[in-house]
Protein backbone atom coordinates (compact mmCIF):
# COMPACT_ATOMS: atom_id res chain seq x y z
CA UNK A 1 0.00 0.00 0.00
CA UNK A 2 1.14 3.46 -0.77
CA UNK A 3 0.38 6.85 -0.03
CA UNK A 4 -1.43 8.63 -3.36
CA UNK A 5 -1.15 12.81 -4.55
CA UNK A 6 -4.24 14.27 -5.42
CA UNK A 7 -4.15 17.51 -6.93
CA UNK A 8 -7.49 19.74 -7.99
CA UNK A 9 -6.94 22.74 -10.07
CA UNK A 10 -9.60 25.92 -9.20
CA UNK A 11 -10.91 26.52 -12.79
CA UNK A 12 -8.24 27.18 -15.47
CA UNK A 13 -6.60 30.04 -13.60
CA UNK A 14 -3.23 28.10 -12.86
CA UNK A 15 -4.19 27.31 -8.90
CA UNK A 16 -3.87 24.41 -7.22
CA UNK A 17 -4.55 22.27 -4.06
CA UNK A 18 -2.58 19.29 -3.27
CA UNK A 19 -3.47 16.44 -0.73
CA UNK A 20 -1.74 13.53 0.32
CA UNK A 21 -4.17 10.66 0.45
CA UNK A 22 -2.93 7.71 2.97
CA UNK A 23 -3.66 3.90 2.93
CA UNK A 24 -5.72 3.84 6.15
CA UNK A 25 -8.02 6.83 4.90
CA UNK A 26 -6.41 9.36 6.68
CA UNK A 27 -5.43 12.55 4.59
CA UNK A 28 -2.94 15.76 4.65
CA UNK A 29 -3.56 18.77 2.69
CA UNK A 30 -0.03 19.60 1.62
CA UNK A 31 -0.90 23.31 -0.23
CA UNK A 32 -3.72 25.18 -1.28
CA UNK A 33 -4.98 27.48 -4.07
CA UNK A 34 -3.11 30.45 -2.95
CA UNK A 35 0.02 29.05 -1.57
CA UNK A 36 1.48 28.99 -5.20
CA UNK A 37 2.55 25.20 -5.66
CA UNK A 38 1.16 24.56 -9.17
CA UNK A 39 2.60 20.84 -9.19
CA UNK A 40 3.50 17.90 -7.75
CA UNK A 41 5.03 14.16 -7.63
CA UNK A 42 5.84 11.78 -5.28
CA UNK A 43 9.33 10.43 -5.32
CA UNK A 44 10.60 6.66 -4.79
CA UNK A 45 12.61 8.10 -2.12
CA UNK A 46 9.39 8.45 0.28
CA UNK A 47 9.43 12.65 -0.17
CA UNK A 48 6.63 14.72 -2.34
CA UNK A 49 8.69 16.92 -5.22
CA UNK A 50 6.81 20.16 -5.66
CA UNK A 51 6.94 23.18 -8.32
CA UNK A 52 6.10 26.34 -6.74
CA UNK A 53 5.90 29.45 -8.11
CA UNK A 54 5.30 31.53 -5.08
CA UNK A 55 8.07 34.28 -4.69
CA UNK A 56 9.65 32.58 -8.04
CA UNK A 57 7.97 34.00 -10.71
CA UNK A 58 10.15 31.32 -13.29
CA UNK A 59 9.56 28.70 -10.44
CA UNK A 60 11.15 26.43 -7.88
CA UNK A 61 11.31 23.05 -6.64
CA UNK A 62 10.53 22.11 -3.52
CA UNK A 63 10.81 18.76 -1.06
CA UNK A 64 9.28 17.42 2.54
CA UNK A 65 9.09 13.90 3.77
CA UNK A 66 6.27 12.44 2.61
CA UNK A 67 5.67 11.33 6.52
CA UNK A 68 5.28 15.04 7.04
CA UNK A 69 4.20 16.46 3.91
CA UNK A 70 3.46 19.76 4.58
CA UNK A 71 4.52 23.31 3.12
CA UNK A 72 5.94 24.76 6.50
CA UNK A 73 8.53 21.84 6.58
CA UNK A 74 9.19 21.79 3.06
CA UNK A 75 12.64 22.71 1.89
CA UNK A 76 13.84 24.29 -1.36
CA UNK A 77 16.66 22.56 -3.18
CA UNK A 78 16.06 23.82 -6.67
CA UNK A 79 16.44 27.83 -6.34
CA UNK A 80 14.63 29.59 -9.25
CA UNK A 81 16.94 30.07 -12.45
CA UNK A 82 17.18 32.25 -15.61
CA UNK A 83 14.37 29.93 -17.64
CA UNK A 84 10.89 28.76 -16.71
CA UNK A 85 9.98 25.79 -15.62
CA UNK A 86 7.52 24.23 -17.93
CA UNK A 87 4.24 23.30 -16.58
CA UNK A 88 0.77 22.26 -19.01
CA UNK A 89 -1.88 19.59 -19.10
CA UNK A 90 0.19 16.97 -21.35
CA UNK A 91 3.53 17.19 -20.32
CA UNK A 92 5.78 16.28 -17.51
CA UNK A 93 7.85 19.66 -15.81
CA UNK A 94 8.82 16.96 -13.24
CA UNK A 95 10.30 13.66 -13.77
CA UNK A 96 11.37 11.67 -10.84
CA UNK A 97 13.99 8.50 -11.38
CA UNK A 98 15.57 6.24 -8.87
CA UNK A 99 18.04 8.74 -8.19
CA UNK A 100 17.75 11.58 -10.66
CA UNK A 101 14.99 14.51 -11.04
CA UNK A 102 14.30 15.80 -14.82
CA UNK A 103 13.25 19.39 -14.60
CA UNK A 104 11.99 20.76 -18.13
CA UNK A 105 12.23 24.44 -18.59
CA UNK A 106 11.93 26.57 -21.22
CA UNK A 107 14.28 30.17 -22.09
CA UNK A 108 12.40 32.23 -24.89
CA UNK A 109 11.54 29.18 -26.51
CA UNK A 110 14.03 26.66 -26.58
CA UNK A 111 13.24 23.70 -24.46
CA UNK A 112 16.08 22.11 -22.04
CA UNK A 113 15.93 19.56 -19.83
CA UNK A 114 17.87 19.92 -16.22
CA UNK A 115 19.30 16.93 -14.48
CA UNK A 116 19.46 17.13 -10.28
CA UNK A 117 19.92 14.20 -8.07
CA UNK A 118 17.29 14.08 -4.93
CA UNK A 119 19.15 16.59 -2.78
CA UNK A 120 19.01 19.11 -5.68
CA UNK A 121 22.67 18.78 -6.87
CA UNK A 122 22.99 19.71 -10.76
CA UNK A 123 23.85 16.48 -12.55
CA UNK A 124 23.92 18.26 -16.22
CA UNK A 125 21.37 18.53 -18.82
CA UNK A 126 19.32 16.01 -21.37
CA UNK A 127 21.08 15.99 -24.54
CA UNK A 128 18.86 18.02 -26.96
CA UNK A 129 19.52 19.43 -30.67
CA UNK A 130 19.69 23.37 -30.98
CA UNK A 131 16.70 24.98 -30.60
CA UNK A 132 14.25 22.00 -30.60
CA UNK A 133 11.05 21.45 -27.79
CA UNK A 134 10.73 18.32 -25.43
CA UNK A 135 6.79 17.59 -25.02
CA UNK A 136 7.13 14.76 -22.61
CA UNK A 137 9.97 13.39 -20.25
CA UNK A 138 8.70 9.81 -19.15
CA UNK A 139 10.82 7.39 -16.19
CA UNK A 140 11.47 4.26 -16.83
CA UNK A 141 11.98 1.55 -13.58
CA UNK A 142 15.76 1.37 -14.83
CA UNK A 143 16.68 4.62 -13.93
CA UNK A 144 16.95 5.99 -17.69
CA UNK A 145 14.11 8.06 -19.14
CA UNK A 146 12.31 8.20 -22.69
CA UNK A 147 11.59 11.67 -24.04
CA UNK A 148 9.77 13.29 -27.37
CA UNK A 149 11.87 16.30 -29.16
CA UNK A 150 10.55 17.44 -31.79
CA UNK A 151 12.31 20.54 -34.17
CA UNK A 152 11.63 23.82 -36.92
CA UNK A 153 12.89 20.78 -39.48
CA UNK A 154 12.25 17.39 -37.97
CA UNK A 155 8.86 15.97 -36.60
CA UNK A 156 8.53 14.52 -33.17
CA UNK A 157 10.76 11.28 -32.57
CA UNK A 158 11.66 9.89 -28.91
CA UNK A 159 14.82 9.10 -27.64
CA UNK A 160 15.69 6.97 -24.58
CA UNK A 161 18.69 8.50 -21.79
CA UNK A 162 20.66 5.65 -20.61
CA UNK A 163 21.89 6.66 -16.63
CA UNK A 164 24.54 4.17 -16.87
CA UNK A 165 26.65 5.78 -19.88
CA UNK A 166 24.49 9.12 -19.41
CA UNK A 167 23.83 8.92 -23.32
CA UNK A 168 21.28 9.45 -25.32
CA UNK A 169 19.95 7.13 -28.50
CA UNK A 170 17.29 7.58 -30.81
CA UNK A 171 14.33 5.46 -30.80
CA UNK A 172 12.43 4.00 -33.83
CA UNK A 173 9.29 5.70 -32.67
CA UNK A 174 9.27 8.68 -35.43
CA UNK A 175 6.32 10.83 -37.01
CA UNK A 176 7.69 11.08 -40.60
CA UNK A 177 7.04 13.67 -42.84
CA UNK A 178 6.91 13.57 -46.86
CA UNK A 179 8.99 16.44 -46.83
CA UNK A 180 12.52 16.48 -46.44
CA UNK A 181 14.23 19.50 -44.73
CA UNK A 182 17.90 18.01 -44.52
CA UNK A 183 18.85 21.04 -46.20
CA UNK A 184 17.88 23.42 -44.20
CA UNK A 185 19.26 24.83 -41.08
CA UNK A 186 17.95 26.53 -37.67
CA UNK A 187 19.98 29.58 -36.34
CA UNK A 188 18.93 31.67 -33.44
CA UNK A 189 19.82 35.13 -33.24
CA UNK A 190 18.42 37.85 -31.14
CA UNK A 191 17.04 41.47 -32.45
CA UNK A 192 17.26 44.49 -29.85
CA UNK A 193 14.61 46.62 -30.11
CA UNK A 194 14.53 50.27 -29.52
CA UNK A 195 14.32 50.08 -25.42
CA UNK A 196 17.03 47.84 -25.45
CA UNK A 197 15.12 44.53 -25.13
CA UNK A 198 16.74 41.06 -26.85
CA UNK A 199 13.82 39.79 -28.80
CA UNK A 200 14.81 36.07 -30.34
CA UNK A 201 14.51 35.34 -33.70
CA UNK A 202 14.81 32.03 -35.01
CA UNK A 203 16.20 31.87 -38.61
CA UNK A 204 15.02 29.07 -40.97
CA UNK A 205 17.10 29.09 -44.06
CA UNK A 206 18.91 26.81 -46.94
CA UNK A 207 22.68 25.51 -45.97
CA UNK A 208 25.34 27.36 -47.67
CA UNK A 209 23.05 30.35 -47.69
CA UNK A 210 24.98 33.48 -48.45
CA UNK A 211 24.80 36.59 -45.94
CA UNK A 212 24.98 39.31 -48.64
CA UNK A 213 21.30 40.94 -47.33
CA UNK A 214 19.53 39.64 -50.84
CA UNK A 215 18.23 35.97 -49.78
CA UNK A 216 15.19 36.09 -48.55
Amino acid sequence: DEAVLASVQLGDGGKFAHWVLRPDGGKTKVSGFDDGVIAAAIGPDAALYMISRAGAPKGKILKVPLATPTLAKAQVIVAEGNASIVTSAWSHSLTITRDRLFVSTIDGGPSQVRMFDHAGKVQGTLPLPDVSAVSEVEALPSGDVFYAVSTYTRPTYYARWHAESGKSEETKLRITSPVNFDDSEVVREFAVSKDGTRVPLNIIRRKGTALTGQNP
